[in-house]
């Protein structure tokens, strides 16, 4: 896990309490971490490095866009059967250094 990816989320996303009863409050965010941690993984696993544009990622009030250059690279009648990587060696590298987006 990636201690500095995971700063990064909880500061663009910071929990806020919510009342559960009189007494208790429970901290909620508008996504989960997980959620954001993965999209933002795939969008630098995924991009083409030929250009030097870079990943932007955009929140707004009722949507979360992220933006990189790169189509859909599997062949549309693969899809979803068999996985294709533009970027093979950069997601050897991040399955190696334990860049896994679900929590546990």
């Amino acid at each position: 896990m990636n201690v500095q990816l995971d700063a990064f989320i909880k500061t663009l996303f910071p929990s806020r309490p919510v009342p559960v009863s009189a007494l208790r409050e429970k901290q909620i965010t508008p996504y989960p971490d997980w959620a954001i941690r993965e999209l933002l993984i795939n969008a630098v696993m995924h991009r083409d490095y030929q250009s030097n544009t870079p990943v932007y990622f955009y929140w707004f009030s009722d949507q979360i866009e992220i933006q990189n250059l790169g189509g859909f690279y599997c062949a549309a009648a693969d899809f979803p059967s068999q996985n294709d990587y533009r970027n093979p060696k950069i997601a050897e590298a991040m399955k190696n250094l334990a860049y896994n987006s679900i929590p546990g």
